[in-house]
């Protein structure tokens, strides 16, 4: 009896001894965890203070797990200053949580390497000063050189609902609202400009606004989705507009403008290099943009700015990143052109639609072996009447572009709208069975041929007397029995038909008024007394 109770007795001494023991080994832990822990977040503390003065972060506080492998900051924001006396010029960016989780704290501590599975932030105002992104400095660049790491992995980065603002002019202008996730994101002191590198994007963008520089247009667009795995952009309704009315704008600048109210319901990149993007380089094997409807208006009433303007291949060499894209889709797009005359109290209205485009390849700054030509086909409807098709061929290395197409069936009366108030004629009736036209354009002139086939045509040559548009009877006689016959069908000479365009370019002009006007001059000489049309 004895025995059983002192075997009792020691049993239960083992059993407090390991209870002890186990209670021991768990507050050491928890007391070295805590300790541990407020080392973590005072090294923290101090490697967030060595990014001044270019970088001054400040937080609510700071919470840290090595058990977990996490650390939490709250209410983080982060002031970026190329001038630490310039309070007013800073970009910010504010997050309410930065939550890193998988954090390899040891690797940090003894190898100066940040090694992070995951870091999200949320609820972001990120503010960008114009004036600092204006001047193009290696700010970014000064600030990845002071970082206190040697190299830094991210494993994903994601910034939840965030929003973009651009501070200018004293004023916080909304650029867009969305998230982005990054994946496998690396910086490393070995690589080239000290930059940062990643291995994919996914983000979701909505309720983007951005005011085009040294202009008053605006692009807004209601959503944009880019995927780097899945190469792929997508934009959902884009809309181009203009901050004054089409008539403001040319007095505001005192001189001719285009006023732009553009719709595109539709604008998809497939296969794009969404990260050469960071390397102002736009690659990808095709691009369509679905219904387009674009206005444009011009008051021609104003002075007009004789600024040199470049040919089609000029347009790309002028883009600040490079194009490479296998071929571009423009399909059932709709464009309105309004000009106020220079005399004349109405506007002429010209409209096509249904415009389909093709574009193979696109490139901005052809390589070696690229291909020597680029190849446009266009075909659209005009003022509803008539049917345009047309090929363009450009060597992607020279200002030399062979035209060629054909208007069909156009109901001529239905051009009235732009004909009597810009053209000072008005058609009484017509068909213009077709128009065949080719022509070479360089940068100095275009030469070609056309050749049309009408019947009962009868134009009046219009005046403006006391504001009112009349009928100008003598003109209009010698239009109707001298100048230009009522019919010429195939039973006439094709030679009869055929007209010759000789057309020096005005190089302050856009290249579509270069194109348009050699078209109009070999229809003027297929005319005996084509001369005596107006220009």
């Amino acid at each position: 009896m004895v025995e059983a109770t002192e075997k009792k007795t020691q049993n239960n001494k083992k059993w407090k001894v390991l209870i002890f023991f186990v209670l021991g080994i768990s507050l050491v832990l928890l007391t070295g965890n805590i300790i541990v822990n407020r080392v973590i977040q005072n090294t923290v503390r101090e490697r967030l203070a060595q990014l001044a003065p270019l970088a001054i972060v400040s937080y609510s506080s700071i919470s840290a797990s090595l058990l977990a492998s996490s650390l939490t900051i709250k209410d983080l924001s982060i002031q970026f200053r190329r001038d630490s006396t310039d309070t007013i010029h800073q970009h910010q960016f504010n997050f309410r949580v930065a939550e890193l989780s998988g954090v390899h704290f040891l690797k940090i501590f003894f190898n100066q390497n940040l090694s992070i599975n995951a870091l999200s932030l949320e609820e972001g105002e990120i503010k960008l000063d114009r004036f600092l992104l204006n001047k193009n400095d290696s700010l970014h660049v000064d600030f990845a050189k002071q970082m206190p790491f040697t190299s830094m992995n991210i494993g994903h980065l994601k910034i939840a609902e965030s929003k973009l603002w651009l501070h200018s002019d004293g004023e916080d202008k909304l650029l867009l609202k969305g998230e982005i996730d990054i994946g496998d994101l690396k910086q490393d002191s070995s690589m080239a400009k000290n930059d940062f590198h990643f291995e994919s994007v996914k983000c979701m963008i909505t309720d983007l606004n951005y005011s085009i520089p040294n202009t008053f247009h605006t692009v807004r667009v209601k959503s944009l989705l880019a995927d780097s795995k899945k190469e792929l952009l997508e934009i959902d309704s884009l809309k181009i507009d203009t901050k004054y009315s089409k008539f403001e704008l040319g007095k505001k600048l005192g001189r001719q403008a285009d006023y732009i109210d553009a719709t595109i319901p539709e604008l998809k990149f497939e296969k794009l290099n969404v990260m050469q993007l960071l390397d102002k380089k736009l690659v990808a094997d095709k691009i369509s943009i679905d219904n387009i409807r674009l206005y444009v208006f011009r008051d021609r009433r104003l002075p007009r700015e004789s600024k040199e303007q470049p040919m089609p291949n000029g347009y790309l060499k002028e883009m600040p990143f490079e194009v490479r894209v296998n071929q571009l889709r423009l399909n059932n797009a709709s464009v309105i052109s309004e000009e106020f005359p220079k005399e004349g109290k109405e506007t002429g209205t010209l409209k096509i639609e249904n415009i389909n485009i093709s574009m193979s390849p696109v490139l901005s700054r052809p390589h070696k072996n690229d291909p020597v030509y680029s190849d446009t086909h266009v075909e659209g409807s005009i003022m509803n009447a008539g049917a345009l098709q047309a090929s363009i061929r450009a060597p992607l290395r020279e200002n030399i572009y062979e035209v060629k197409g054909m208007i069909t069936n156009l109901d001529l009366p239905k051009l009235n709208p732009s004909s009597e108030n810009l053209g000072r004629f008005h058609i009484e009736s017509g068909v213009l069975n077709s128009l065949v036209f080719q022509f070479t354009a360089t940068e100095e002139k275009a030469t070609g041929t056309i050749v049309g086939e009408y019947h009962d045509l009868v134009i009046d040559r219009l005046k403006f007397e006391h504001g009112e548009k009349k009928v100008a009877k003598v003109p209009s006689f010698f239009l109707k029995h001298f100048i230009i016959p009522k019919n010429k069908d195939k039973s006439m000479d094709v030679k009869k038909r055929t007209g010759k365009i000789d057309y020096k370019r005005d190089p302050t002009r856009i290249v579509t008024f270069y194109f348009l006007k050699a078209l109009l001059d070999g229809i003027r000489s297929s005319f005996d007394l084509g001369f005596l049309l107006p220009q």
